[in-house]
């Protein structure tokens, strides 16, 4: 359960990390 409860939270950690730098990429390119 511990080793299931990590897994999820580091995809949910990677997935918001790769959101926010594809955020910040984007606003970058158009400014």
């Amino acid at each position: 359960m511990v080793n299931f409860l990590t897994a999820v939270l580091v995809f949910v950690v990677g997935t918001y990390t790769v959101r926010l730098i594809d955020y910040c990429y984007n606003n970058y390119i158009i400014r």
